[in-house]
């Protein structure tokens, strides 16, 4: 019989094979012992570890000295392992005996060895010395011990010879048969390891199918079920046992089975595979939505023997994908009929992967722009100064390891060039594994009206500020011209009145002159000051423009830096106008000073025309409030450096300034607009930057004008009536006393109100006319009038003020009194008003009426002298 195979060592596997595993021990012990009896000549198998499988004809003084004593024993110990692993050899062991070897190899590897030994050469004598010393040594019965030494076998070396010759046979046949052995056991336990894992094979497939938790089965070429998994068990309701053998045709209805049946049989034409996806209808009657996957089954040869197929069940998926279509839907007219604009957008890939129409709406751009332009379109429309945040607030986003929401407000420009504002509100809807934002959700409001109306609320209150100064100038303004008028009346009228005492063609008359023009320039720049403060009433009349615009320029030669050259272009035919001189003359020096501002570094010329132009329908196209026709032009012109287009949108708006902050008021040009529009009239600008711009001032002119009645040497209008005038500047006091009583008048003057009431409420008759200042001490004009026409109601009253923000004409009127005069007070304009009020009254003595007091001639002034 074979030898057993150890379970432990892997099958075929021959180095890992030992001589005890592939030869048979017992038969050859058997086979060796009868060679012993035959020939007397013993033998020893050993492995490579040294271990005896087959041992014949031991000696007794190996056997019960030797191999009975410790140390003895080690010396054969250590023979058997040389001998072991030594290759063919002969020589003496340690305790003196003769070892000869011969090697075993199976499969060219040395596995043991076959031994001879326990003899001596019969042509040599033991030594018995050594073998004595070695029984005293080791405590040997000496006499025993030499006994056995006699009794080992004593042979020729022919014999030995011949008998080595015959263990190398018998090596040989022992390699031989273990090999054979050895391949034989290797072949059984191949197969057996063949049958062992295609019997775990089978178990592992069908554990496998088994734990597939889809229907899985097979066929044969007739279409029957060979076999189903639990899964199919699963889906079908049915067990193996009622699958095995059936057909489509005995599970589902006929053009369903048919359907089947023609997708396995064109299977069968040919090797390979399909995929395809049906209704499934169960025997119970429910329809499932599947995909189904089959391969062909081949046998050995290849020829097919039936078809396996697995079976996914989609009817959840298909649902879930419906509902999510319909979700989807849902969304998107959800996000259509949101006002805001609902985006996704992948930043990775720079594209977006959804937005709603509101993004098209409110941008202009079509669908296939903002598709195309990606990431582009916001890089390129973001407004450049709201850039660096945009980048910043991706930054944010990207660092930030939640998925919180993120917000910011930039520009964006539409397809109109024009710039929108939006509030974005942005947060990262999905990331890449390494956790970079990949899908933004974001939602943006335009914010465009309320940008604008913070805007406008910031201006109104940049308005409202500048306003509060403009009337807190205007106060002070308002108070130091009535102080000014005081003074500037005293002036004038003192020197009217040495005016008129001095000869015509003196020097002294020449100097008065200037000093009368200076007070009217004076009068005129107070009127221009409270004007500005809306504290002095309007008035158009005809009048001719040259004249302002040359006392403009004076007064701009005087206040304008040498740096800056005047020229002048004004025409002497240039028609009338109809319009407030002071507020003309207001319209030249705000566009004037516009113009310094802009050569104050570098100097230039400023240019001055007026003239007559003729307008057109045409040339009037977009100002349908005006006709054609004759029009006064006045330009100014500079040579600076010119304005912007953006900021030349904008130059009339009230409190636009380019300037820094506290240097102009943005109100120039506001102002000079306003005027010019009051008139019926329009104002222009020309600039290039660089090259200097040019306003042009349009307004209408008189067609039938007569000249105001210009001022003649017919004389003062005068008389002789009894006038109260009061004033608290003692100086306008003792001036109007010296002047009307040149003209004729009784005069009476009082520089305290409450002591001026005492006087007339003794004598309310002896007065013919009252001149009271309106801003006293103690009692203002209308309260001292209100009081003294409940006494006397026909008493003519005259109300004079240098400024106040309480009366008005109109008030003074209302209030009974019958004239109202502007300081500072001229002596004509005084003279004429006080003949106007008092004939007004029908009551005035003829003794007391008006008379002119004739001019003054060179004779008169001398006998006045």
């Amino acid at each position: 019989p074979l030898p057993e195979m150890d379970g432990a060592t892997p099958a075929g596997d021959t180095h890992q094979l030992q001589l005890g595993d592939i030869i048979d021990s017992r038969a050859l012990q058997t086979m060796m012992e009868q060679f012993h009896r035959l020939t007397g000549i013993g033998i020893g198998i050993l492995d490579r570890q040294g271990n005896v499988l087959v041992g014949v004809g031991w000696q007794d003084l190996c056997t019960k000295f030797h191999r009975c004593h410790h140390e003895t024993l080690k010396n054969c110990r250590a023979s058997d392992a040389r001998l072991s692993t030594a290759g063919a050899s002969m020589s003496r062991c340690r305790n003196n005996l003769w070892d000869l070897m011969t090697p075993i190899e199976v499969d060219g590897r040395h596995v043991g060895s076959v031994c001879l030994g326990q003899f001596f050469y019969d042509d040599e004598l033991p030594d018995y010395d050594f073998f004595r010393n070695q029984a005293r040594k080791y405590g040997f019965d000496e006499a025993e011990y030499l006994a056995a030494l006699d009794r080992l076998p004593r042979w020729s070396r022919e014999k030995v010879d011949a008998t080595l010759d015959f263990y190398a046979s018998l090596a040989k046949m022992i390699s031989s048969l273990s090999y054979g052995t050895m391949n034989l056991s290797r072949a059984l336990a191949q197969k057996e390891a063949a049958l062992r894992q295609l019997h775990e094979s089978r178990c592992f497939q069908s554990s496998l199918l088994e734990t597939i938790p889809i229907p899985v089965y097979y066929k044969d070429t007739a279409g029957r079920y060979l076999g189903f998994n639990k899964a199919g068990e699963h889906f079908y309701h049915r067990t193996k046992a009622e699958m095995i053998g059936k057909t489509a045709f005995d599970l589902h209805p006929p053009q369903l089975a048919e359907y089947y049946h023609d997708r396995e049989t064109e299977l069968f034409s040919r090797k390979g595979s399909q995929v395809y996806e049906t209704v499934f209808t169960l025997p119970q009657g429910e329809s499932r939505d599947v995909v189904v996957h089959e391969a062909s089954l081949t046998d050995a040869g290849g020829a097919i023997i039936g078809v396996i197929g697995a079976m996914l069940d989609i009817t959840d998926r298909n649902q879930a994908e419906k509902q999510l279509q319909e979700n989807r839907k849902f969304m998107e007219a959800t996000a259509m009929m949101i006002p805001d604009v609902v985006y996704l957008f992948d930043v990775q890939e720079g594209r977006h992967m959804y937005f709603n129409r509101e993004l098209t709406n409110l941008l202009g751009y079509t669908n296939q722009e903002i598709k195309d332009a990606g990431a582009g379109l916001l890089l390129s429309a973001v407004h450049p100064k709201d850039l660096a945040q945009v980048k910043k607030h991706m930054e944010r986003m990207a660092h930030t390891p939640d998925d919180g929401q993120h917000e910011v407000e930039y520009r964006i420009r539409n397809s109109h060039n024009a710039y929108q504002w939006f509030y974005v509100r942005e947060r990262v809807y999905l990331r890449d594994e390494t956790q970079r934002p990949k899908i933004l959700f974001g939602i943006m409001q335009d914010i465009t009206e309320r940008k604008e109306a913070e805007e406008e609320k910031k201006l109104l209150q940049t308005q409202l500020i500048q306003a509060q100064k403009m009337e807190a100038i205007g106060t002070l303004a308002g108070g130091i011209a009535h102080d000014f008028n005081n003074i500037l009346g005293a002036i004038l009228g003192y020197a009217e009145m040495v005016r008129e005492d001095s000869p015509p063609d003196s020097i002294v008359a020449r100097d008065l002159d200037q000093i009368i023009l200076a007070s009217n320039r004076a009068k005129e720049l107070v009127k221009q000051i409270l004007a500005f403060s809306r504290q002095a009433d309007m008035a158009k009349i005809p009048l001719q423009p040259g004249t302002i615009v040359k006392e403009a320029i004076k007064l701009l030669r005087s206040s304008l830096p040498t740096t800056i050259a005047i020229e002048q272009d004004i025409d002497s035919a240039t028609a009338p106008i109809f319009a407030d001189p002071t507020q003309i003359h207001q319209i030249l020096m705000n566009v004037c000073t516009n113009a310094f501002h802009a050569m104050e570094e570098d100097g230039g010329t400023l240019t001055i025309s007026l003239s007559n132009i003729e307008l057109t329908r045409q040339a009037l196209a977009g100002r349908p409030q005006l006709q054609p026709g004759r029009f006064v032009q006045l330009s100014v012109s500079d040579t600076g450096r010119g304005i912007l287009p953006e900021i030349r949108d904008r130059i009339f708006e009230p409190y636009f300034t380019t300037k820094e902050q506290g240097k102009g008021t943005g109100l120039g040009l506001a102002i000079a607009h306003g005027i010019v529009k009051s008139h019926g009239g329009f104002i222009t600008c020309e600039s290039k930057p660089g090259e200097g711009t040019v306003f042009h001032v349009v307004l209408p002119a008189l067609n039938e004008y007569a000249a105001a009645e210009s001022e003649t040497n017919e004389g003062i209008p005068a008389g002789g009536e009894h006038i109260l005038f009061i004033d608290d500047e003692v100086i306008l006091i003792e001036m109007a006393q010296v002047m009307l009583e040149r003209l004729g008048y009784r005069v009476t003057v009082q520089a305290d109100s409450l002591e001026a009431m005492a006087i007339f409420t003794n004598q309310p008759e002896n007065f013919d006319l009252v001149i009271t200042d309106q801003t006293m001490p103690g009692m203002t004009g209308m309260e001292l009038a209100r009081r003294m026409l409940q006494i006397r109601p026909d008493l003519p009253i005259i109300l004079c003020t240098g400024y106040s923000t309480l009366i008005s004409e109109e008030k003074a009127r209302s209030a009974g009194i019958k004239g109202f005069a502007l300081k500072p007070l001229a002596r004509k304009e005084i003279a004429t008003l006080i003949r106007k009020v008092l004939e007004e009254c029908s009551d005035i003595p003829a003794s007391v009426a008006g008379r002119l007091i004739p001019p003054l001639t060179d004779t008169a002034l001398a006998r006045r002298r």
